[in-house]
């Protein structure tokens, strides 16, 4: 298989897992429906998600750099398949949380792993372009999962059935074409002293890593407003129902961010779209916070445009800002730090909501969720436009390749 080809497949595998990890935030409303399982429990399903990938990400993100991008991938692509067979045998709430937790380590060792190879397989000439794919497919994979589940629940008499076979499928097919992919790296020692928890930020980047990461929890808490809390307001609050309707509200942010990432994003300067993005992110989030409190629908949809927009700027910003500088060993590492990050905003954020909505209700948490992601984007642009000492630009080493191991 050819690099350019084996490409293309680990973005068809990182999209299918990711659209899998988000069919969830509609399904899961429905599943509440059919089975009456409390608000805390629904959201302490997507809090076990990200919690678990937070855990795989800690521990095996830098896996690939030792093993090979290959196993790595393949493995978490059979893990993720494992995980789709625990949904479609779920009939309660233990056996959703089992599922998502298995997903959960699923993507995290997938994300590391699959990112960096999905950089490392597309042509020197398409580096941007992979970079790119990588944003894409992040975003854009929920966007369909959750727009694919819309339509499974208001077409189809089982959709967990139709929806997470259909992904088994896919999942199973592409870790099988991944085995005939090249490999991008050389196996080396270490792999199991990389188990050890800890975040491995690159030293090049590690100032202006932590000076985005702000910025990165910030649009992380707003996914999570949207994808962990979004399927049960539209339905309890602006009373959308959960079939199609509440599934493209749901989708709107991550379909946005993707569109964003895609045409807006690669005309403007990564320095300019970092600031504009934060305040997309405010604008967006506040709209959401009214439309909780008001019941509109119009202006949730108009609150979750506006935040894609934000969503998309920001991460693709914040990728072509410290993704040249990192060293080609040191990919696997820097990924699973730049997730850690994001879920671990994500799944704590959404955890707290639902304990909170048991206690004041379910819009009066979505309220307060909202006020304080607008709190942490205000912080992340005041860190960005605070002056501070910039590491001179320099260019990436160059890259050989390097040929798979006999």
């Amino acid at each position: 298989m050819s690099r350019w080809a084996a490409c293309c497949v680990s973005v068809l595998a990182f999209l299918a897992a990711m659209a899998a990890a988000g069919a969830p935030s509609v399904l899961l409303s429905y599943d509440q429906r059919a089975w009456g399982f409390s608000d805390s429990a629904l959201t302490g399903a997507f809090a076990v998600y990200a919690l678990t990938l937070l855990v795989a990400l800690l521990t095996c993100g830098s896996l690939s750099d030792h093993l090979g991008r290959r196993p790595v991938a393949v493995g978490s692509l059979l893990l993720t398949a494992v995980a789709l067979i625990l949904f479609l045998r779920a009939d309660t709430i233990g056996g959703l949380v089992l599922a998502r937790a298995v997903q959960g380590a699923a993507i995290g060792v997938a994300t590391a792993a699959l990112s960096a190879s999905i950089v490392e397989l597309a042509p020197d000439r398409h580096r941007r372009l992979a970079q790119t794919a990588v944003s894409l497919t992040t975003a854009g994979g929920l966007g369909i999962g959750v727009v694919v589940a819309g339509i499974a629940i208001d077409a189809a008499p089982a959709p967990n059935a139709a929806l997470f076979g259909i992904a088994l499928a896919v999942v199973l097919a592409s870790a099988v074409l991944l085995l005939f992919s090249p490999e991008t790296v050389t196996p080396r020692p270490g792999a199991a002293a990389s188990l050890v928890p800890r975040i491995r930020i690159p030293g090049a980047v590690r100032g202006r890593f932590l000076r985005l990461a702000p910025g990165l929890v910030a649009i992380w808490m707003s996914a999570g407003l949207i994808l962990g809390l979004g399927g049960s307001l539209a339905s309890s609050v602006l009373h959308l129902g959960v079939g199609l309707p509440s599934a493209l509200i749901v989708a709107t942010q991550p379909l946005v961010a993707t569109l964003c990432t895609l045409v807006l994003a690669p005309r403007i300067g990564p320095r300019a779209l970092v600031p504009c993005g934060y305040g997309a992110v405010m604008l967006g989030v506040l709209a959401e916070c009214a439309s909780f409190a008001s019941g509109s629908a119009a202006l949730v949809i108009a609150g979750a445009l506006v935040t894609g927009v934000g969503y998309g700027a920001v991460f693709s910003a914040t990728l072509r800002l410290l993704l040249p500088e990192v060293r080609p060993h040191e990919r696997g590492g820097f990924f699973a730090a730049f997730y850690i990050v994001g879920y671990l905003a994500y799944g704590a954020s959404a955890l707290c909501a639902g304990l909170l909505s048991d206690l004041i209700g379910l819009g009066a948490a979505g309220v307060v969720y909202a006020v304080a992601t607008v709190a942490v984007a205000a912080l992340a642009l005041c860190a960005w436009l605070v002056p501070g000492r910039r590491a001179p630009h320099r260019r990436p080493p160059a890259e050989q390749p390097v040929p798979a191991p006999r």
